[in-house]
C-alpha cells in the first residue's frame, strides 16, 4: 500500500513538472511573438519618424502603406506644394503616387516603355509625327474619389487613365495624350 502512495505521489509529481515545463514553453513562445512585434514597431515607428522630418502627412504614410506597403520597394517621399509624392518600384517598374493634404490617394503616374501603347495610337503617332523621337512615356491612373486636381507638364489635368508620351524633333518638345482605346492628341508643349 505503501508503494502505491509512493507510486501515486511520484505519478503526480512527474506530471506536475511536465505540466509547469509545458507552460513555460509556451510563454517562452509567446514573449518571442510579442518581442518579434516589438522589434517590428520599432523599426516602422523609426520610418515613420524618418520620412515625418521631409513633412510627409502621417495620413499619406498610412494610406501608402495600407496600399502597397507589401507590394513595393525602395519608397522615397517629397513634400510638394500641393501633394505628398511617393517613389517606389511596383512589380518591377518606376511608379510614382500622389497623396493630398487629408492622405487621400489622388492618381499614380508609372513609367511604361512605348510598346506599352495601344497600336492603334502607336500607328497615329508614327503618321502624324514621323520626324520626333519617343524620350518617355507613363501611364497617369487618376483616383476617381479624389477631388484633387493634377498638373501634368504644367497643365491642369482630370481623367481616369490616360498615357502620356513626350516626343522631341531638335529643340521642340510635345507631350501626347494617349487614351487606354489608342486615341491620340496633343497634350502640351514643353518650353
Amino acid at each position: 500500500m505503501k508503494n502505491i502512495k509512493i507510486s501515486f505521489v511520484a505519478l503526480f509529481f512527474i506530471l506536475f513538472v511536465c505540466e509547469v515545463q509545458a507552460q513555460d514553453i509556451k510563454n517562452y513562445a509567446s514573449n518571442m511573438g510579442k518581442k518579434e512585434k516589438r522589434i517590428e514597431i520599432r523599426t516602422e515607428h523609426k520610418e515613420i519618424r524618418r520620412l515625418t522630418e521631409n513633412n510627409v502627412s502621417d495620413f499619406s504614410l498610412k494610406s501608402f502603406n495600407a496600399s502597397f506597403g507589401n507590394k513595393s520597394s525602395n519608397v522615397s517621399w517629397t513634400k510638394t506644394n500641393m501633394f505628398d509624392e511617393a517613389t517606389f518600384l511596383n512589380n518591377g517598374r518606376e511608379t510614382k503616387a500622389y497623396y493630398d493634404l487629408e492622405g487621400q490617394l489622388v492618381g499614380m503616374t508609372t513609367i511604361k516603355t512605348y510598346s506599352d501603347l495601344p497600336q492603334r495610337a502607336r500607328n497615329t503617332i508614327s503618321k502624324r509625327y514621323p520626324d520626333y523621337t519617343v524620350e518617355s512615356s507613363i501611364i497617369y491612373d487618376f483616383n476617381k474619389l479624389s477631388d484633387a486636381q493634377m498638373l501634368m507638364f504644367g497643365d491642369q489635368f482630370i481623367d481616369s487613365q490616360n498615357y502620356f508620351v513626350q516626343l522631341s524633333k531638335g529643340a521642340e518638345k510635345i507631350v501626347l495624350q494617349v487614351t487606354p482605346v489608342g486615341q491620340v492628341f496633343l497634350f502640351s508643349k514643353i518650353k
